[in-house]
């Protein structure tokens, strides 16, 4: 796997643009308390990803995607203790790496 920097050198600047775009889209949404939309921001920026990550972990897509589905309603659960917005993609990893 790539070290960050390096993907972060090489990733053009409209992808990049965009994800601070997303990023900032989500915090507000976390900061108004609009739960529906920071985890539908959530679902379409890294469901892909952690799809893949679930899938490495138990071996299946299958399973991966059911597991993927009880994160997500875990994260909706546990969204209105979010405390720091900006660190949203690694908090919901972590609820992806205890489901899967």
């Amino acid at each position: 796997m790539l070290p960050f920097f390096f993907i972060f050198l090489f990733t053009p600047e409209s992808v990049v643009t965009a994800w601070g775009a997303m990023n900032q889209t989500l915090t507000t949404a976390l900061s108004r308390r609009d739960h529906r939309r920071a985890l539908a921001l959530m679902a379409e920026a890294w469901s892909v990803e952690l799809g893949r990550f679930c899938a490495i972990q138990v071996g299946s897509r299958a399973e991966a995607e059911e597991l993927l589905q009880d994160a997500f309603i875990e994260a909706w659960a546990a969204l209105p203790k979010l405390k720091e917005p900006e660190r949203a993609r690694g908090w919901m990893f972590g609820i992806a790496r205890r489901v899967c």
